[in-house]
């Protein structure tokens, strides 16, 4: 009988197949496929460089994106629910400040039905007024309940503080924006980006030649190609500190963070590393002081995002409101111990431990391969990152993470909290 009381030994991961993506051309537009499923299931994701960065009210991306799955010149929007409802098809919209996103998830044998309703939605859109109306009072109404929520509004004026609220990464929307949306502002944002040439397509699942053929055959989207203009790569030249004042709020949510590099600098999978060691996981320094030690918070995070132009560091976290300038305090000072001191044996390998774990589930099914790639992509890059990652990972030491902390983590915050803030 196993000795339960014994530590099973930790073996060492000493490599990982990076797995490779099928890809395709469907009319000339790239098609980059996962195949193979355990259950009769096709996900597509459908992506246009049309994000809240490409126009100057961010709400005209999000409610373009949204308004395609309302009518088309052919179907009412009751018409297209009662579609989706009947072939059990689910599409969803998502946008962000690049990409915006119509996903869609259905049983490989109505996969051709689908394909054909998705198709008809981004080709004959309608941006029918009533149907934009009914939308704007919907989303007006959830964005006022966002507002009374700290953690979300941490979260938007973060990226306002890093960026600069003239930035098109760092733009808001307010309240009075719903006000000036019509359909000729979503269609000309439509006409402008949503193209052959702005486009990709992600297929998941059990797909089969003729699933491709038949999506081939049957997109028949414009080759209007226009100049989607760069973006800058100026952002603001000091860190800001935003405090935001909330009444009655319990916790105040605290996000600090810079700008630093982007998945393009050599030293990135040195830093993703350096912050997973920093605040990534329970045994972080950030955790073990504001939680274990001093019983600020149920959980601190710090992370890195990548964009093409640059990167930036997050560290976020909620804290009762009678602690947060100590909390703060508190952030400062295990960064500067970081930046100052090296790790120990013990927290370099447990670290190393843990994110190999994490790195296997990157790759653990195909729906996580396949967000893995497009993780990627949206980037311009390929699943050699991955490996790159890895071998930094293997052989990285407590004097390159130290090094690192130095050049990257010392200095240069900007701040947002949010709550009930006493000065």
């Amino acid at each position: 009988m196993r000795n339960r009381a014994v530590i099973p030994e930790i073996s060492k991961i000493v490599s990982i197949q990076i797995p490779e993506i099928n890809k395709f051309k469907i009319g000339g537009i790239p098609c980059n496929v996962v195949s193979g499923a355990s259950q009769p299931l096709i996900k597509l994701d459908i992506s246009f460089a049309a994000g809240e960065a490409y126009n100057e009210n961010p709400l005209v991306a999000m409610f373009t994106n949204q308004m395609l799955l309302e009518s088309t010149l052919k179907h009412s929007a009751q018409e297209i629910a009662e579609q989706l409802d009947f072939y059990g098809i689910e599409i969803s919209p998502s946008n962000g400040m690049v990409y915006s996103t119509l996903s869609m998830i259905c049983l490989t044998k109505y996969v051709e039905k689908a394909w054909v309703l998705l198709s008809e939605m981004i080709t004959e859109p309608k941006f029918d007024e009533d149907d934009l109306k009914i939308l704007l009072e919907n989303k007006r109404k959830q964005f006022l309940i966002e507002l009374e929520n700290v953690n979300h509004l941490a979260r938007r004026y973060f990226r306002n503080a890093i960026f600069g609220k003239h930035h098109p990464y760092g733009k808001l929307y307010e309240l009075e924006d719903f006000d000036h949306i019509n359909s000729k502002q979503l269609f000309e944002h439509y006409q402008r980006l949503y193209n052959k040439d702005n486009l990709r397509i992600f297929v998941l699942g059990d797909v089969m030649e003729q699933h491709l053929q038949f999506m081939e055959n049957h997109l028949h989207i414009a080759n209007k190609p226009s100049a989607i203009p760069a973006i800058s790569s100026n952002f603001i030249g000091k860190p800001q500190k935003k405090y935001i004042q909330k009444e009655g709020a319990l916790q105040s949510a605290i996000r600090i963070g810079k700008l630093t590099i982007s998945r393009y600098h050599p030293d990135y999978h040195a830093l993703q590393i350096a912050i997973a060691i920093l605040g990534g996981y329970f045994g972080s320094k950030l955790m073990q002081e504001l939680r274990e030690r001093k019983g600020y918070t149920y959980g601190i995070g710090a992370f890195t995002m990548s964009l093409k132009e640059t990167g930036y560091i997050v560290i976020t976290t909620e804290v009762a409101s009678n602690v947060t300038n100590l909390a703060i305090q508190s952030i400062y000072e295990v960064i500067e111990h970081f930046c100052t001191h090296l790790i120990s044996h013990e927290e370099m390998e447990n670290a190393r431990a843990y994110l190999m774990g994490e790195f296997l589930r990157t790759f653990d099914g195909s729906f996580n391969i396949l967000e893995a790639f497009k993780a990627m992509d949206d980037l311009g890059l390929g699943m050699e990152q991955y490996s790159h990652f890895l071998d930094v990972l293997k052989h990285i030491t407590p004097e390159e993470i130290l090094s690192i902390a130095q050049r990257y983590l010392s200095n240069g915050y900007s701040e947002v909290v949010v709550g009930q803030i006493n000065e």
